[in-house]
């Protein structure tokens, strides 16, 4: 279940997206000798995963790093090398961006390689089981009481289930041909999914395709991303509340009356309590 599907890194897609629109937009010539085609250059050069026109800095003369949350230029990591000071690229060459040639210009990339899988996943889910139990009994009646706790992470970060279950069954002879038998057990249970709020079909699938060259951290803050659905996961810690749970009781009661040998007479009744809340804000 965590073996998710090996994308390409951030080099290898900045390789082949960039290749990729430049070929794209340039499929055939008109009569004028200017390029045609299925989509525009110009986005190799704009403020996109693959696009050279985003921002880190506000300038080459000024080292204030603008706020990837608030500005829709800064959150993508891909600019032209050229575009920074030489203290500002190796400021950020000592937080971890790297550095290719672009196939297209030649020029020097740098950019940030962004892992959505380490983002939104945990590297193993634990799971704890307690149980207590006892039994007795002598020859008039017996019982049997458990109690029970579950705590299982899920493999998305600050995803969880909880379960505490009680039961108690008990068998008593009231008279030697009457005998009452009772059962009753509660389960409460209480939950939190997806981080951002999305479907797991989405936070298992469409947002680990997203552009790996989407900021992880600037100045200590955690970066959204794009939106919800393909940002990063852990920008929404402690932002959805959510509030579900589940509590089940049921009680059984019968009596059984051996009115001759082999033959018997049993009335039972069943009493169930379902009640589900779910909250989000």
């Amino acid at each position: 279940m965590n073996n998710q599907v090996d994308f390409l890194s951030a080099h290898d897609y900045l390789y082949w997206q960039r290749n990729a629109i430049r070929n794209s937009a340039r499929v055939w010539q008109n009569s004028s000798g200017v390029w045609k085609g299925f989509t525009s250059e110009a986005t190799l050069n704009g403020a996109q995963p693959y696009g050279t026109g985003n921002k880190h800095f506000v300038s080459m003369t000024d080292d204030t790093v603008l706020n990837p949350n608030e500005n829709a230029n800064a959150y993508w990591s891909t600019m032209f090398s050229e575009s920074l000071s030489p203290s500002q690229k190796q400021k950020l060459l000592s937080e971890g961006w790297q550095t290719m040639t672009d196939p297209i210009t030649g020029k020097e990339l740098i950019f940030y390689a962004f892992d959505f899988q380490k983002a939104a996943f945990r590297p193993f889910a634990l799971t704890k089981d307690y149980s207590v139990s006892m039994t007795g009994g002598n020859d008039k009646g017996r019982y049997y009481a458990g109690l029970g706790y579950y705590h299982q992470e899920g493999l998305p970060i600050m995803s969880w289930y909880k379960r505490l279950t009680g039961t108690l069954n008990a068998e008593y002879k009231l008279k030697p041909w009457l005998t009452s038998t009772s059962n009753f057990s509660i389960a409460y249970a209480t939950w939190y999914k997806n981080a951002n709020a999305i479907g797991d079909e989405a936070y298992f699938g469409r947002m680990l395709s997203a552009p790996p060259t989407q900021k992880d951290k600037v100045n200590g803050q955690i970066v959204m991303g794009r939106g919800g659905g393909d940002g990063n996961p852990r920008f929404y810690e402690g932002t959805y509340l959510r509030d579900n749970n589940t509590n089940k009781i049921n009680f059984g009661q019968s009596l059984r009356a051996d009115l001759y040998k082999g033959l018997s007479l049993t009335v039972s009744g069943q009493l169930m309590f379902d009640e589900s809340f779910y909250e989000g804000f």
